[in-house]
């Protein structure tokens, strides 16, 4: 029996843990077969506070070692938690191996992923040329040219942010028209720097000589004409999936144990600090209620 058994193992779920496990309360940590989330696939972090530059991997790789001191802690690596139960104000929840195990509360923070193409050798080139986040990314980009694909509201903040680093952006989207609100495509028609493909699908990645990303391959939905287009980089506004688990015999899945962390929960932001606080917040509200609860450490 865990006081609290935390899902998922990105930045919100291991600052969850790190809170939990100063407390004293004896913790479940089930990491999920991608260990670290999203943040283990970002090439390059220069926006976290104290590290100037640092691989999203070898940030969490130090999140997750800090935890490594606290005997109350179980981590259940590689395994997704696949259903939870709540049966008497506890919680069962069953892991990919088969395995169940229980705790009084849950702490769930497990993360999301960016639609992609499906294009050939796409993954390949996350982080690598393919971003989802011109916040973060944008300023690797500095005069240089770039791609965004898509044709909603997140096109359009992409551009904005990339406008004020990026010699050229394109906007590719398969449609005629956006979707994004009137008000956000007349501001980014306004910019200088920044031309729309519509109509157009890009169907193939480019490479050069040493397999850099090196632009996209455009396709015409209109007379099916093919052309190719060199750039630096290109950013994917596709939307996000969250990622989430069932919960068996649920008549509603509000619960007072248990709290959600991270962008399972991020509707807007999706950066790694704010998925940091979210963990914390959601380990104080877990610490407080099994206080209330009087329920012994």
């Amino acid at each position: 029996m865990y006081d609290c058994i935390i899902i998922g193992s990105g930045p919100a779920g291991m600052t969850a843990a790190l809170y939990m496990c100063r407390e004293n309360y004896k913790i479940a940590l089930i990491t999920g077969t991608e260990i670290f989330g999203s943040l283990g696939k970002i090439s390059c972090i220069e926006n976290f506070p104290g590290i100037e530059s640092i691989q999203g991997y070898n940030l969490a790789l130090k999140m997750y070692e800090q935890l490594d001191k606290f005997e109350n802690l179980t981590k259940h690596e590689f395994l997704n938690a696949v259903s939870f139960e709540k049966r008497n104000n506890e919680f069962f929840v069953e892991l990919s191996d088969g395995y169940v195990i229980n705790g009084k509360s849950l702490i769930i923070s497990v993360g999301g992923k960016h639609k992609t193409l499906g294009l050939k050798n796409e993954e390949k080139y996350f982080g690598k040329g393919i971003s989802f986040c011109a916040t973060c990314d944008g300023p690797f980009y500095k005069n240089k040219n770039v791609a965004i694909i898509g044709g909603g509201n997140s096109a359009m903040d992409f551009a904005l942010s990339l406008s004020k680093y990026c010699k050229n952006i394109d906007i590719i989207h398969r449609r005629n028209e956006f979707r994004a609100d009137i008000t956000m495509i007349n501001k980014v028609s306004k910019l200088k720097n920044v031309n729309f493909i519509l109509n157009s699908n890009a169907i193939d990645i480019l490479t050069d000589k040493n397999s850099k990303f090196n632009g996209l391959k455009i396709k015409n939905n209109d007379n099916n004409s093919i052309k190719t287009l060199n750039y630096d980089g290109c950013f994917y506004a596709l939307g996000f999936e969250k990622n989430e688990i069932n919960e068996k015999n649920a008549e509603n899945n509000k619960h007072e144990n248990i709290f959600y962390a991270g962008d399972c929960i991020d509707e807007k932001y999706k950066q790694v600090i704010t998925a940091c606080g979210d963990g914390c917040k959601a380990a104080l509200d877990c610490i407080l209620y099994l206080k209330n609860k009087n329920i012994n450490i």
